[in-house]
């Protein structure tokens, strides 16, 4: 089967023979031996290489998905014994990846070092676009996928925070002994927030005419960096969890108050792709995952979920 998509691909029994390192006759013997036991011609031969007729190109198609489950099947075994080898593409949330992206590439480097990683950043709904189309292996999102294909875990939960340059902050609302805000006072302050169709825009303003409050928006900005920079530079308040911003908070740069009355709280989830294999065992990753989040539970940034399980 591999010999005849070799051949398929490259459309010549004397290119294939050189890609696969296999003499020549010793290809063509293999092919057809597959066409007597199918009773079927699969390629027509021309003095210009091959061509494929329909029940090569009926084989073909087919063929690929069985190859890439015999891949799938192999790398899941392989990974059961221990090394993972191969390439992984893991996404995260922005404001995740400011805090998860350090340790978890640590993490899967120390224990497997043979793995070709790379972490890309998008919001949720982007997150579940890509793992959907397997652009992605693994994807932490904000909401659960309600997709038949998806399997999805949740792993912490987190607040969201008023996020507010330290003298802004007592200039507008005055001195605070607390950490916490109510959400009449901050619909009261002039707020930086994504644009819509963005899910935080959704759910602030959600959340929001629940109280019968309307929020003073005087900014849209789709980057979380830049987010983070208005702030920082006092013109004007955000909505994030802590983690967004966790260097500028410790450093006294950014305060973080805890939105309640009512409190606003989200959950993340691990997702994988049920439908699609993948070049490293999605399932090894996910673990790397939930064990990177888990261990940063301890600092603050995220709360286990009650009852969930370690």
């Amino acid at each position: 089967m591999r010999y005849f998509l070799k051949v398929a691909e490259l459309g010549s029994f004397s290119r294939a023979a050189l890609d696969l390192r296999i003499a020549q006759p010793a290809l063509s013997r293999q092919i057809r031996k597959l066409e007597e036991e199918l009773g079927v011609h699969l390629l027509n031969r021309t003095g210009r290489g091959v061509t494929l007729t329909r029940a090569g190109e009926l084989l073909q198609d087919s063929g690929r998905k069985l190859s890439e489950q015999f891949d799938a099947t192999f790398r899941e075994v392989r990974a059961s014994g221990g090394q993972l080898t191969g390439s992984a593409v893991i996404g995260l949330p922005p404001t995740v990846g400011r805090v998860l992206t350090i340790p978890l590439a640590t993490r899967i480097k120390e224990q497997f070092p043979e793995i070709k990683l790379q972490i890309v950043e998008g919001f949720s709904g982007h997150l579940l676009e890509w793992l959907y189309s397997g652009r992605i292996d693994v994807g932490v999102l904000y909401a659960e996928p309600n997709v038949p294909v998806m399997v999805a875990e949740p792993l912490v939960e987190e607040d969201l925070m008023l996020l507010a340059q330290p003298a802004l902050l007592e200039a507008t609302l005055g001195p605070r002994s607390g950490d916490t805000i109510s959400m009449d006072e901050v619909a009261r302050l002039p707020l930086v927030v994504p644009s819509a169709p963005h899910s935080l825009r959704l759910r602030i303003e959600r959340t929001a005419a629940e109280c019968g409050l309307t929020l003073d928006i005087v900014l849209e900005v789709d980057a979380l960096f830049s987010m983070i920079e208005t702030v920082r530079k006092g013109l004007g308040f955000t909505i994030l969890p802590s983690c967004a911003a966790l260097r500028d908070i410790r450093h006294g740069e950014i305060v973080a108050l805890r939105i309640d009355r009512p409190a606003m709280r989200q959950t993340l989830f691990v997702a994988t792709a049920s439908q699609r294999p993948a070049a490293v065992s999605s399932g090894r990753l996910a673990q790397m995952v939930r064990e990177s989040v888990f261990a940063l539970v301890d600092t603050g940034i995220w709360r286990r979920i009650p009852q969930h399980p370690q």
